[in-house]
């Protein structure tokens, strides 16, 4: 249990966690105005459960958005003492994926011990009118719920990569070309080594140019300038090689590592040694682009060399790998125009958790549950 709360209801909270027998949950109390950078602070800690005071905010929507993220298994619980639906703040924090809501703290005991909470029940927040409870409503609902993955700013995706030359331009090209075919407005950065003027033909600046339909691409070595602009709904910034604390500093929504083939793999694996040295590397995605034949060969290495290092000492790494099949690219975006079905498939599953109305992704690869893999290696 993890608990962030403001002064006027830390004494009830923390009699209800000592009644439950719950002394040694984390609580932090701040002033109003702190909660965003307590969240920030609070994603660094493993937890099952997280009580956020909403008096702690403004600006907590963003904020909660980004420590889900990083938290997905986290059950979130908001705690707005007489709010009522209409409150702003309440709304954006239910737009981030919350929909526990209590608003009378004599409530919270039978809140912890039920089930969690869905959109029918938070539908209120996003718009007073909602009666979830009644057959007519059901469209409205579906509407906010496409809206629900998505902030009131731009989501960053950092795509980055264990040494030069891994890829990492023609993943973030396929991702940025997936997600403007999804019709979302998008704009790739080139933080890195240059080479999107190559590709696009174009005299690329700090100015997003519009490359192909929903999709611009610029140059800035800070990305969060795009993010802060709000012209867009996504920011894929193409960053080159990066250390694992750069990657972590650039505070994005969702982290893409693209490991390499065969025969750079060596500094691969120095990478993911240094990031598990400095903390949990969990919750980064780890993408291997090439065609199957050879994507397939190097991601059964990949498992033999984690499950390795899941022996030795770094029993905490945990996270995603997938396969991006791009083969040899002859065009770009990767799979614009008409699309190819098992390049979308792939930027599906690895855009998942910033994506709204995506299914369910299944773990394709996890390096906590390897062992269960060995008989493959």
């Amino acid at each position: 249990m993890y608990a962030i709360l403001g002064r006027n209801t830390v004494r009830t909270v923390a009699r209800l966690l000592k009644d439950r027998g719950l002394d040694d949950a984390q609580v932090q109390v701040v002033d109003s105005g702190e909660g965003p950078q307590a969240l920030e602070e609070a994603s660094r800690v493993p937890a099952d459960i997280l009580l956020l005071d909403v008096k702690t905010g403004p600006g907590l929507g963003p904020a909660v958005l980004r420590y889900r993220l990083k938290r997905q298994k986290v059950r979130v619980i908001l705690l707005a003492p007489g709010s009522k639906p209409g409150d702003g703040e309440v709304a954006s924090i239910v737009q981030a994926g919350v929909y526990d809501i209590v608003t009378d703290l004599s409530e919270l005991e039978e809140v912890l011990d039920g089930e969690p909470a869905g959109l029918e029940a938070a539908a209120k927040w996003l718009d007073p009118g909602l009666a979830p409870d009644e057959p007519k409503e059901k469209e409205r609902i579906k509407v906010i719920e496409k809206r629900v993955a998505v902030s009131q700013r731009p989501v960053l995706i950092a795509v980055a990569g264990t040494a030069s030359g891994v890829g990492t331009t023609a993943v973030a090209c396929a991702l940025a070309g997936f997600l403007a075919r999804c019709k979302h407005r998008t704009v790739l950065v080139e933080a890195g080594e240059p080479s999107l003027e190559i590709i696009t033909g174009l005299d690329i600046g700090k100015e997003p140019l519009p490359w192909v339909p929903n999709l611009d691409v610029c140059r800035n070595s800070t990305p969060r300038d795009l993010v802060r602009a709000r012209k867009h709904s996504y920011v894929v910034a193409d960053l080159g090689m990066r250390s694992y604390n750069e990657l972590i500093q650039m505070d994005a929504d969702l982290i893409i590592v693209i490991l390499p083939q065969i025969h750079r793999i060596s500094r691969a694996v120095e990478w993911l040694k240094e990031g598990a040295k400095l903390g949990n590397i969990g919750e980064i995605q780890y993408v291997i682009p090439g065609n199957e034949k050879i994507g397939s060969k190097t991601m059964e290495m990949w498992g033999a060399i984690c499950l390795k290092m899941v022996e030795e000492r770094y029993a905490d790494i945990d996270g995603y790998m997938f396969l991006m099949p791009l083969g040899e690219v002859t065009k770009w975006p990767p799979g614009y125009g008409k699309g190819d079905a098992e390049l979308d498939k792939a930027c599906s599953h690895i855009l998942a958790d910033v994506m709204p109305d995506m299914p369910e992704r299944k773990r394709k690869f996890s390096f906590n549950v390897i062992s269960k893999l060995v008989g493959k290696y």
